[in-house]
């Protein structure tokens, strides 16, 4: 078992309709959706996530040298949308900004 405790991912807008939403998912099971613009969503909700499926996505992101990365990334073009993933742990918190290497790519699709 990993010491995240819960895993937020943040789209950001682009110049086109870029789904806009921060979703966290936690270790205790609770889920929180924010929908900003282009998404099914707007607005805020709550939810579950399985305890196991939560793990799996926690053990991926650790598996991922994920608390290695630098804070920031430029952005590999002008019209993309930004992103942060973070993940907070039993001992702080660690997060990545806009165009992050290839490993959270898979992270966030």
């Amino acid at each position: 078992m990993t010491s995240i405790q819960a895993v937020t991912l943040v789209r950001g807008p682009c110049y086109g309709m870029c789904p806009v939403y921060r979703v966290t998912l936690s270790r205790d099971g609770s889920a929180a959706w924010e929908g900003e613009a282009f998404t099914d969503r707007l607005g805020l909700y709550a939810g579950r996530v399985d305890p196991g499926g939560f793990e799996l996505l926690a053990s991926f992101i650790a598996r991922s040298t994920f608390f290695a990365w630098k804070d920031d990334y430029p952005p590999s073009g002008t019209d993309l949308p930004g992103y942060t993933l973070g993940s907070r742990e039993v001992t702080g918190s660690s997060m990545c900004r806009s165009g992050p290497p290839p490993p959270a790519r898979s992270i966030s699709t």
